[in-house]
């Protein structure tokens, strides 16, 4: 391993002290690339490696009556009217 290599993975490899999900990159013979939760990872310099990225959250507010709502960017409560919708999305991983 070389000291440009080690400066490149540390911070994986923080993570991964932190129980954060490390994937591979595993090529099958059509060169397609996907990525696999490895539970003790080598780190090794031919294989690609990631941080497992974590599914998509969103809060959407919605107003019927007041069309400016829908122009916030911060979520307040406190400005809550009667017509106004919360919304919560999350991404679901198959």
């Amino acid at each position: 391993m070389t000291r440009e290599y080690a400066r490149q993975i540390l911070p994986m490899i923080v993570m991964f002290s932190e129980s954060v999900t490390i994937q591979r990159g595993d090529i099958d013979r059509h060169s397609n690339m996907t990525w696999v939760d490895d539970d003790d990872p080598s780190f090794q310099p031919t294989v690609p490696w990631r941080i497992k990225p974590q599914p998509a959250e969103l809060w959407r507010r919605t107003c019927t009556s007041t069309p400016e709502h829908h122009a916030d960017s911060i979520f307040i409560i406190a400005k809550r009217c009667p017509e106004c919708h919360i919304t919560h999305y999350r991404e679901v991983q198959p």
